[in-house]
């Protein structure tokens, strides 16, 4: 018995048990700090994510204009890779750059190349016969929208 207790004592005091509802707080207050110091490099990474950059069309390494969140890690694509990557899954989220920012790209939508960039044309027949060939005020009054650079 004197033997245990010299064992016992040689071993360092355990600290008493905290109640559940402490060790709830403790552990919340601990998650909070590590919340607090990495915060700043999820913020970071996010913002580096949503960055325009110049990205190239995963499948012909012209200059992308569409990004898709569900083709990953081919994210990227160019107007006419958009439409053939994407007529078999229509409802893939894609996005376009449109004034320095990404906007949702409806499925019923697609880019065409113009001498001075994109436009991203709905195919539902809502843009007319001059916005499509590019003439006149057309392109002023339809719902198509440009991605230039």
């Amino acid at each position: 018995m004197e033997r245990l207790s010299d064992i016992l004592a040689s071993y360092p005091s355990v600290e008493p048990q905290r109640s559940s509802a402490s060790s709830w707080s403790f552990q919340q207050q601990k998650a909070s700090d590590r919340w607090k110091e990495a915060r700043r490099d999820h913020l970071k990474c996010l913002i580096a994510k949503e960055a325009v950059g110049h990205p190239l069309c995963w499948l012909c390494h012209e200059r992308a204009v569409i990004r898709c969140t569900e083709c990953l890690p081919e994210e990227c694509f160019c107007g006419e890779c958009d439409v053939s990557r994407h007529k078999k899954q229509p409802l893939h989220n894609r996005e376009c750059v449109i004034h320095g920012f990404f906007e949702a790209v409806p499925p019923t939508s697609y880019a065409i190349k113009e001498e001075d960039g994109y436009r991203i044309h709905e195919q539902d027949g809502s843009c007319t016969k001059d916005c499509v060939e590019g003439n006149g005020l057309a392109q002023y009054l339809c719902i198509c929208r440009y991605y230039a650079e």
